[in-house]
């Protein structure tokens, strides 16, 4: 089920659509995160869930067990079959070893044998690690705190004194802990609970709606460390509570860490508040009754967590007719070490796409540097393209063309992140063929959207949803070192004229149709030095990731496009708010440094001039970074610095 609500936030109505498949009670096959326990088994972990039916009776239910890694893909763990006797309740269990893994999938009936009223079959659950936690709860609804001690103890192991412990939570702005150390920290670190005004502070900004909430750890080095949850009502207590989960290895950390602030536009926060003040349960809010409790418990354990990578699916009529999964990362500036109350005044999601042979991991650099920063923090979102381990990364990966990348991979992660962020309008900053694709993605799409541009995952149901890329999606373009028509001559585009094709047709013979630019180069090296007359250059710096592949197909579009005296700029007839094209030129050397332009090693300035001309806008700009190279101008740590600076001044413009 969905919810449509408006909210007024600055004088207008924002509206958002929410998912609302916990608002029902008339579920046939149900679990919640209230029915899952975990507990250890030496190193192994046991996963046990209690699957409820009601109605009838169920016979060879499966129940399929699955983690989530680091790399943010799904892995099947194990699938039980129970039976389920009328209006009972059958537990199973699967024994397993977690390692490094941060959520898990449940599923009960994954395949919908079975016809059911509601969709309350899946949980989706962070992974906490079982700290020894003394839990002190004081709150403003004390009829309430026994649930938010339940929803911790699932969670955390529970000890009887803090001398157990190895963390103090504090619940509630009527704690001892707050007694004793709240001052201290509002006049120190700047936030926490302002007991005049009785709201929730961040930065000295008092907070006012009642989904308002922050989590930060103080450590005060006499006593063990203590996080706080504070929440300005019911509706922020419920909301720190489930950051405090979601951000776990943040906040059990021995040290002074900057706070998570649930701002007037969190979304986990806007959820919470719409359940409990929907018409079936605005009635029963803050009454002491077994009814609001069982509201209260149901929002707690319903699957709306934060998770930092998350996953999008393309459509299935791609040039190789499959659908392909693709990753996408949430920086969660909120937890940045500088983060500051900027995302509160401009949630515009900024996202980072990646170039040729990098992966998600490549990005992080810089979508730190722009999520953080003393005046300008932005919530920042991350998107894989190409060299995921999914489309490049086994021996069943696709061989996509490049058109599948603008018709389908690109439209997919940012329709996924408009999704993710319940906001349509973004700021979009493209390195090399991240800034590629996208303008001929946009050049597609920008003026009509696209409808059904892919999946994104719905944590509500644990499937995979029909998202929507919206018209003029994209408010901001800063594209760096971007590859145009490649007009004029750089080194790497006179590697393809000469050897390019050659190239291909080995990579083609030896059954390859996924390459690593190491390969390109080491193959190119031994065809040049073949013969003696040349002079064989270097240009590593392309990419300097040994992992990361792209298609076969891609590398011949590209081959294609720099052999060819007919192909046009990318984005050409493109309308943007905001353009900003940022480019390096390296000297050119060497015997055949007279045929080159002013070029990167890869981009020369004619195709920066083509691409700037080629797109309609009342506010364009380039940049020019001297003795800057392809790679370093934006993946270096230090001599990225100035591009860096250029990005934050124009999405921050």
């Amino acid at each position: 089920m969905q919810i449509t609500f408006q909210m007024d936030f600055n004088g207008d109505e924002d509206v958002f659509t929410l998912n609302c498949n916990m608002c029902d009670s008339d579920e046939d096959i149900y679990i919640s995160n209230e029915d899952i326990k975990l507990t250890k088994s030496g190193s192994d972990t046991v996963i046990s869930v209690n699957v409820h039916g009601t109605g009838t009776s169920f016979d060879d239910v499966v129940v399929s067990f699955q983690s989530i890694g680091e790399d943010g893909l799904v892995n099947l763990l194990g699938e039980n079959t129970i039976d389920i006797g009328w209006g009972s309740n059958t537990t199973t269990s699967i024994t397993t070893d977690l390692g490094t893994d941060t959520h898990l999938n449940i599923y009960a009936d994954p395949d919908n044998n079975f016809e059911e009223s509601n969709y309350n079959n899946y949980v989706f659950r962070p992974i906490v690690k079982k700290a020894n936690a003394y839990i002190s709860i004081a709150t403003d609804t004390p009829y309430l705190d026994s649930t938010y001690r339940e929803f911790l103890e699932s969670f955390v192991n529970s000890v009887d004194s803090e001398s157990e412990a190895d963390y103090i939570i504090s619940v509630g702005h009527k704690t001892d802990e707050v007694s004793q150390y709240n001052n201290l920290i509002m006049s120190w670190y700047k936030w926490g609970y302002d007991t005049k005004a009785r709201k929730v502070s961040f930065r000295g900004k008092k907070l006012d709606k009642p989904y308002n909430g922050v989590v930060g750890t103080y450590n005060p080095g006499i006593s063990k460390p203590v996080i706080f949850v504070l929440g300005n009502d019911v509706d922020g207590t419920i909301a720190a509570l489930k950051r405090l989960v979601s951000g776990s290895e943040h906040f059990f950390d021995s040290s002074n860490k900057e706070p998570s602030v649930i701002d007037n536009l969190d979304l986990t926060g806007i959820g919470v508040y719409d359940i409990l003040h929907n018409n079936d349960n605005k009635n029963n809010y803050r009454e002491d009754s077994n009814e609001f409790k069982t509201i209260v418990k149901k929002v707690l354990y319903d699957n709306v967590f934060d998770v930092s990578i998350r996953t999008v699916k393309t459509l299935n009529t791609t040039s190789y007719q499959n659908s392909t999964i693709l990753r996408l990362k949430h920086v969660n500036s909120d937890f940045s070490d500088n983060y500051k109350d900027n995302v509160v005044d401009n949630p515009k999601p900024v996202v980072v796409g990646n170039g040729l042979w990098t992966d998600l991991g490549d990005l992080d650099f810089i979508g730190n540097e722009i999520s953080k920063g003393p005046q300008n923090a932005r919530d920042t979102w991350l998107i894989e393209i190409t060299g995921g381990l999914i489309q490049d990364g086994h021996q069943s990966s696709p061989n996509y063309k490049y058109k599948d990348l603008t018709n389908y991979y690109w439209p997919a992660l940012i329709a996924g992140v408009q999704e993710y962020t319940g906001q349509n309008s973004i700021d979009y900053v493209g390195y090399s063929n991240g800034c590629r694709v996208a303008l001929d993605s946009l050049a597609n799409f920008s003026g009509s959207g696209k409808n059904n541009a892919g999946y994104y995952f719905d944590y509500d149901t644990g499937q995979y949803v029909y998202s929507d890329l919206s018209s003029s999606p994209v408010d901001r373009f800063v594209g760096v070192a971007c590859p145009g028509a490649f007009e004029g001559r750089s080194e790497a585009s006179l590697l393809m004229d000469s050897f390019g094709s050659i190239l291909v047709a080995l990579f083609e013979f030896s059954g390859a149709d996924h390459v690593h630019w190491k390969d390109v180069y080491t193959k190119y090296l031994t065809q040049c030095r073949k013969n003696e007359s040349l002079d064989c250059f270097s240009v590593l710096t392309i990419s300097r990731n040994d992992e990361a592949k792209i298609s076969l197909n891609t590398l011949k579009y590209y081959n294609e496009i720099i052999n060819s005296n007919n192909d046009q700029q990318p984005g050409f007839g493109l309308t943007l708010n905001r353009l900003e094209l940022i480019n390096g030129v390296v000297p050119n050397t060497g015997f055949f440094s007279f045929l080159f332009t002013d070029n990167d090693d890869l981009v020369t300035l004619e195709d920066r001039d083509g691409i700037y001309s080629g797109i309609n806008s009342n506010n364009k700009n380039y940049t020019l970074f001297p003795n800057m190279n392809h790679w370093n101008i934006f993946h270096h740590e230090v001599l990225s610095k100035p591009t860096i600076d250029k990005i934050r001044e124009v999405i921050n413009d």
